[in-house]
């Protein structure tokens, strides 16, 4: 059987080899071949606070890349305290002590594992206003960009990102200040700048993008250093 056929096929794989130690998860139940495919640390569903691994079968999302899986580590950031009001119905979206990305922002840059370089990340951004509770959720998709790590934690920005101009203040800043960064340090720093923080879900990929070899081999060099971040 071909591991790498999909994101539930590869997630499925790894999973054995840790003897289903995480809860396999897809983002969309209904496409189950085409979505992301998740392998959580907890049977809490949705899983918005864990630090979670991803196995995505669009790679397309990457700049220049058009085979294979893009997997690794997603951590997830939720809505602010003043959009409470606002996802009263939904407080499982709203940022608490207990989400992994407090500790993401507050420590990657000192615990980032020792996983081999070059390693990608992305970072994408939804942005939820309360003023768009009825709109296409493709409004809410504001954008997303891929840097390239290095393994002193240095970036670089693969292309310039395509994004939704519903507001040109977060557009000028992710453009202006995100991009710009050159180091994962920079980065963490100027996504908390953001305009309209508290209405911003921001999600942050960092991996590889593996196309075949030994599941075993990818487990062990590129997830397992994962780990201590799939914990609180």
């Amino acid at each position: 059987m071909n591991d790498f056929k999909n994101g539930s096929t590869l997630a499925y794989a790894v999973n054995e080899i840790v003897n289903n130690r995480f809860v396999a998860r897809p983002y969309n139940y209904y496409q189950p071949d085409k979505a992301i495919w998740y392998l959580v640390p907890s049977t809490e569903w949705p899983a918005y606070k864990h630090g979670k691994l991803f196995f995505d079968p669009q790679p397309g999302k990457v700049p220049g890349e058009n085979g294979g899986i893009y997997c690794g580590f997603e951590v997830e950031k939720g809505m602010g305290s003043t959009a409470a009001q606002g996802y009263g119905k939904r407080p499982e979206v709203i940022l608490k002590d207990d989400w992994l990305w407090r500790r993401f922002v507050s420590n990657i840059t000192k615990e980032l594992p020792a996983v081999p370089p070059e390693q990608l990340v992305t970072v994408e951004l939804d942005y939820e206003p309360p003023s768009h509770d009825s709109a296409p959720a493709k409004d809410f998709q504001f954008g997303r960009a891929t840097f390239k790590l290095s393994g002193d934690q240095r970036l670089t920005l693969l292309e310039p990102p395509n994004l939704n101009p519903l507001n040109p203040a977060i557009c000028e800043h992710f453009n202006s200040h995100v991009c710009a960064q050159t180091n994962l340090e920079g980065l963490v720093g100027q996504l908390q700048r953001l305009p309209e923080w508290d209405w911003l879900w921001v999600t942050v990929y960092i991996g590889i993008v593996a196309s075949g070899g030994s599941t075993q081999d990818l487990w062990v060099r590129y997830l397992k250093p994962w780990t201590p971040w799939l914990t609180h």
